[in-house]
């Protein structure tokens, strides 16, 4: 008979229960409990069996009255069989097999169940025995089939035909928050899919186990990608709120505070400032926020994840937390690059103390998942940390390193160049003349550089060198062709040096001699913030591995070998500095050989540079800023680039060459400087900025390991030198008011 048809269609929703995650877990954790401790079960029903089961079947067959032969032989051998497994309860690895007594019972019942038996189980003297063989039954097939009697009183592998249901359940439990903790039942139920398949249609175990397969995989994907959306909330909050105790922040709280109390007094409503930690403020305890309830999703998922550490489906092995780990990685290395905010259209990018503040921030709130979940965050946060030290990361996009080192080369390096930026050396930075929007000094600070070593390491610290040799050598490549092109009259100026009057001559037909110090400039300074990222390196290195960074030094300055060049390479690695840079000689290698002519037009270009150096003195862009402890032209980065080019270039041809090379090219400055004066006709055309010139031929000597004050005496009075320092301390150049506040340093 057919059921009643009914006026109203069933409702999906009436048979849905919001509880069910919680039932599924219970049920899967119960199973995990109960096959942790198989063996305590097992020793229970084996006692059990050997003291209870078989007094009791003793005490039931004697009690039986009438028995046939064959039946009585059956009842003997179950308590036989039950009594020899006394004090086989701790034997290790016990193996157990009741199959023939389960076979023996089966087929006493079929004795006694034919028509006119002698034994009937339905009488009243014989009622217990029935119940006492089904017990002994029970409790053998927890001792020797445990797995399976398990799996036919838990087994939920039907669900594999209810695939749409069993996912709607499962996003239904992604979003209630009471339920989310038991979310980690769905994947572990989809693990039993097979136990669904018969032996009778082999067929569909591959598509079963394929199905289960792909489930349990895509439903810890779903959570990995949960958790890491909610703990990504967490974090971009933290440290949107460590931004707010910036120190540049606390100007305008002032300022508004200020406009507050202004406006108070004539009675116009005005918003009170927030000050950074009213969020934490509550007024009841049933009061929460957005953060209160992200947190509570957090704390439930990190249980689910932690609460079963694999999952088993056909073969394959699945752990949660390994999925976690790769999603946490996908997203700290997403929001490191980030944390730049750097805009190719204005060429702004994030100064590096605050991309490391945001870092740290970042990682502390990355290491409160270790309180819920038991998982190597460290391991997490070194993989993307080591990979942002690269030019490009695992999935080949640009990481910090390559952003930080194009920006410096490209952007900041060009604007310095351009002119409005000066290197000082008393600051140890590139300082911003002027008033001025960009500020050179709040990227190339020492504390900056420091941040931005610490942030890209030693690996990130080589690649920006690399760049930049790379510029340099470009540089040297033009600077060549320049020697090349004046190679007669530096060959007369070479000859005739002790013959003034064909020497002055030749002077004058010496061409592009502003660019070859303008470009000599550019790499004095490419070279001295080259030497400014080495120092910060070192600092940063002396810090975190004092130990090493000692053994590194002391292996270099112990070497038998004071000449030799073997640790250059490690030492240059760790920011200790080196007489010549290993870098800038391999970049220079393309540019020189050994053969008798290179080795002339290098040469000739240190006479080239002696003879045209002088020529400063004559520009008003040469005035010594003794707040800066440098030139305003960064004429000054002159006696870096002199310092550093000789000294790479002829370590190719001998060690004796570096020392006579700039000797050579102290003589020709030195005479050069001392005979200015001669050279003009009017008075007005005397050089302006020869004090500057005198300073700036002591700094050459400072800088160069080649050179020694002895030997700048025996070509250029020391008295000129004390002369031209109390001139420039005493009377420093003068600049508009506004301009020369800006400049001082305090």
């Amino acid at each position: 008979m057919a059921p009643p048809k009914s006026k109203h269609r069933p409702n999906p929703d009436d048979y849905s229960d919001s509880a069910l995650p919680e039932l599924l877990f219970n049920i899967a954790q119960l199973k995990t409990l109960v096959n942790k401790h198989h063996r305590v079960i097992l020793n229970y029903y084996l006692r059990y069996m050997s003291g209870f089961d078989a007094q009791l079947m003793r005490n039931v067959v004697m009690g039986i009255q009438v028995c046939p032969e064959e039946e009585s032989l059956l009842m003997t051998s179950f308590v036989d069989t039950l009594a020899r497994l006394q004090g086989k309860e701790n034997a290790e690895r016990p193996e157990f097999d009741f199959q023939a007594l389960r076979l023996d019972w089966f087929r006493f019942q079929c004795l006694t169940s034919v028509n006119k038996a002698a034994l009937s189980l339905k009488d009243n003297e014989n009622g217990s025995l029935a119940p006492a063989m089904n017990g002994v039954v029970v409790h053998s097939k927890m001792v020797d089939n445990f797995q399976e009697l398990l799996i036919e009183q838990t087994d939920l592998s039907f669900m594999c035909f209810f695939y749409r249901q069993f996912e709607n359940e499962f996003n239904r439990c992604m979003k209630n928050l009471s339920q989310v903790r038991y979310i980690i039942a769905f994947p572990v139920i989809r693990g039993e899919f097979l136990n669904s398949t018969s032996p009778f249609c082999p067929e569909e175990r591959i598509n079963i186990g394929d199905r289960a397969v792909n489930s349990v995989n895509h439903f810890l994907e779903l959570i990995a990608k949960e958790v890491k959306l909610v703990l990504g909330q967490l974090s971009s909050d933290r440290m949107n709120l460590d931004d707010q105790l910036k120190v540049a922040n606390a100007s305008s709280y002032y300022n508004q505070t200020h406009a507050h109390k202004l406006t108070k007094k004539k009675a116009v409503a005005v918003q009170t400032p927030s000050q950074p930690g009213e969020e934490s403020y509550r007024r009841t305890r049933e009061e929460t926020v957005r953060v209160d309830s992200v947190l509570q999703t957090l704390v439930g998922l990190s249980f689910s994840v932690n609460c079963f550490p694999s999952i088993t489906a056909w073969e394959h092995t699945f752990v949660p937390r390994e999925y976690l780990v790769s999603h946490l990685e996908d997203l700290f290395m997403k929001h490191v690059v980030s944390m730049l905010s750097y805009n190719s259209e204005t060429q702004e990018i994030a100064r590096p103390s605050e991309v490391l503040a945001r870092i740290e921030s970042y990682m502390a709130s990355l290491r409160t998942l270790e309180l819920y979940v038991n998982i190597d965050m460290t391991r997490v946060l070194t993989a993307v940390l080591l990979q942002e030290t690269q030019p490009l990361d695992s999935k080949g996009e640009s990481t910090i390193a390559s952003a930080y080192t194009g920006w410096y080369t490209n952007t900041l390096l060009k604007r310095v160049a351009a002119g409005g930026i000066c290197y000082s050396r008393s600051r140890r930075c590139f300082v911003s003349k002027g008033v001025h929007a960009f500020k050179a000094e709040e990227f190339t600070d020492l504390r900056e550089l420091e941040a931005l070593a610490a942030v890209i390491g030693p690996y990130g610290i080589r690649f920006l060198g690399e760049k930049l040799m790379d510029q340099v050598s470009g540089q040297v490549k033009e600077i060549k062709k320049l020697v090349v092109a004046n190679q007669d009259s530096l060959h007369a100026l070479h000859s005739n040096r002790d013959k003034p009057e064909i020497y002055y001559e030749v002077i004058k037909k010496v061409k592009s001699s502003e660019d070859l110090l303008a470009r000599t400039v550019i790499v004095g300074i490419i070279m001295a913030f080259r030497k400014l990222t080495l120092v910060a390196l070192n600092n940063v290195l002396s810090q975190r591995v004092p130990f090493i960074l000692s053994s590194i030094v002391d292996f270099k300055q112990n070497l038998p070998d004071k000449t030799s060049t073997v640790a250059d390479q490690m030492a240059i690695a760790a920011g200790v500095p080196c007489d010549v840079d290993p870098l800038l000689y391999s970049a220079l290698r393309s540019q020189c050989d050994k053969s008798k002519e290179d080795h002339m037009i290098w040469s000739l270009y240190m006479v080239f540079l002696g003879v045209t150096l002088p020529d400063l003195a004559f520009k008003p862009d040469s005035t010594y800023l003794p707040f800066f402890e440098g030139h305003e032209n960064n004429a000054h980065c002159l006696a870096v680039a002199i310092t550093s080019l000789p000294g790479a270039i002829f370590a190719y041809y001998g060690d004796k060459e570096q020392k006579d090379r700039m000797k050579e090219f102290l003589v020709f400055t030195s005479s050069r400087i001392m005979t200015l004066a001669k050279e003009t006709e009017k008075e007005k055309d005397a050089p302006k900025a020869r004090e500057a010139i005198y300073l700036l031929l002591d700094l050459i000597v400072e800088e160069s390991p080649f050179l020694t004050r002895d030997l700048l005496e025996s070509c250029f009075p020391y008295a000129l030198l004390r002369d031209a320092y109390s001139t420039v301390y005493k009377n420093p150049a003068t600049t508009n008011r506004k301009q020369r506040d800006s400049e001082t340093p305090f």
